[in-house]
C-alpha cells in the first residue's frame, strides 16, 4: 500500500520516502525529458538557470517544462527571460490549471489563523535561516510559542529543518509567504524588520559583553533587552560561535533595514557588529552602508562613509 500526505507522517512505516528538492543535474534531466525537446537543442547553461529559478522543486520543474512543450515557438532562453523578468515568479510556474502556488495554498489553508500569520512573517525575514529566537521576534511571540509554530510548519512541509535547530524557507515558499504578507501593506514588512533587528541588537549586546574588555561593550538601546528573549551565551567561545553562525543573517538585516530607510537601526547594528568584524573579518568582503545605500571599500576593506547626521561608519 502506498500512502501519500502533504504533512509529515509520524507512524512507523516500513519505508518512508520524503519528496524533496532534486539535485541540480537531476532537475535538468527531468526538464529535458518533460519539455519534449531534443537535449542537444537546449542550452545547458540556460537549463541550469531555469531549474535553479524553480528551486529544484520537482513540481516547479515539471510545470516549467510543460510550458516550453506547449509553446513550440519559444526557446529555453525565451522562457528564462520571462521568468527572470516576472515580478510574480510563482505566477509563471503554472501549466493550465496546475500551479505551484495552488499546491502551497492547500497546505496554507489548513493552518490555524495565528499560524498563517506567523508563516507570513517568515516571508519578511531578510536572512537565509533562522532559529526560534529570531522567529519569536518576527512573530512577536515567545520563544516557546515560536518553537511550536516552526515545528508545525515543518510538519506541514512549509519550511525545511536544518542542523542546530534552525529552519529555512524554500525560495518559492519564501516568495509565496511574502506575497501573502504583502497584502497587509508595506508597514507590515517594516514592523517585522524592526522587530528582528531589535532582537539582533539585544543578542549582539550580550555577545559583545563576552568578546570586549570590561566596560567597552556598547549596551543595547534602552528597553530593548526587556522586549525580546536572547539565546544563552555564557562564554566567549559561545558568543563567537553565535556571531559566526548569525553573521550573514545580521548583515542581511542591515541591508534590508537600509532599504527601508531605518537608518537608526542600520547605524546601531553596524556599530554592534564592528567588534566581531574587526576580529573575524574577512576584510576584503566587509561592506559599509550609508543612508543612500552606497558602499565603500578601500584596499584594506574599509572606507569611512558619512551617513545622516554626520555619523561616520
Amino acid at each position: 500500500m502506498l500512502v501519500t500526505s502533504r504533512k509529515r507522517l509520524a507512524a512507523y512505516e516500513e519505508v518512508f520516502l520524503p519528496v524533496a528538492a532534486l539535485p541540480p543535474e537531476h532537475s535538468v534531466d527531468l526538464f529535458v525529458r518533460l519539455s519534449g525537446r531534443p537535449a542537444d537543442s537546449l542550452d545547458h547553461a540556460v537549463l541550469a538557470e531555469l531549474v535553479g529559478l524553480c528551486g529544484y522543486l520537482p513540481l516547479g520543474v515539471s510545470l516549467l517544462a510543460a510550458r516550453l512543450r506547449h509553446h513550440p515557438s519559444w526557446s529555453a532562453e525565451d522562457l528564462r527571460a520571462r521568468l527572470v523578468a516576472a515580478r510574480d515568479r510563482l505566477g509563471e510556474l503554472r501549466a493550465g490549471e496546475r500551479a505551484v502556488a495552488a499546491t502551497f495554498d492547500l497546505s496554507y489553508r489548513d493552518l490555524a489563523p495565528e499560524r498563517q500569520r506567523f508563516f507570513q512573517r517568515l516571508g519578511f525575514y531578510p536572512g537565509t535561516d533562522l532559529d526560534a529566537y529570531a522567529g519569536a521576534a518576527l512573530g512577536s511571540v515567545s520563544v516557546a510559542a515560536a518553537r511550536e509554530q516552526l515545528d508545525a510548519l515543518y510538519d506541514a512541509h512549509l519550511i525545511d529543518e536544518h542542523p542546530g535547530s534552525r529552519y529555512r524557507l524554500h525560495d518559492l515558499l519564501r516568495d509565496y509567504a511574502r506575497g501573502l504578507a504583502d497584502e497587509g501593506g508595506t508597514m507590515e514588512q517594516v514592523q517585522a524588520v524592526q522587530h528582528v533587528c531589535t532582537y539582533y541588537l539585544a543578542a549582539l549586546a550580550v555577545a559583545n559583553g563576552h568578546i570586549l574588555r570590561s566596560g567597552a561593550a556598547a549596551p543595547a538601546p534602552p528597553g530593548v533587552a526587556a522586549q525580546v528573549e536572547t539565546p544563552p551565551m555564557e562564554s566567549r567561545t559561545a558568543a563567537l560561535g553565535w556571531l559566526e553562525n548569525e553573521r550573514a543573517n545580521v548583515l542581511a538585516c542591515i541591508r534590508r533595514a537600509n532599504n527601508l530607510a531605518l537608518h537608526e537601526l542600520v547605524i546601531r547594528m553596524a556599530a554592534a557588529m564592528a567588534p566581531f568584524l574587526r576580529q573575524a573579518g574577512p576584510w576584503p568582503s566587509t561592506s559599509r552602508w550609508d543612508s543612500r545605500s552606497s558602499m565603500g571599500r578601500s584596499s584594506t576593506g574599509w572606507t569611512p562613509i558619512r551617513a545622516e547626521g554626520g555619523v561616520r561608519l
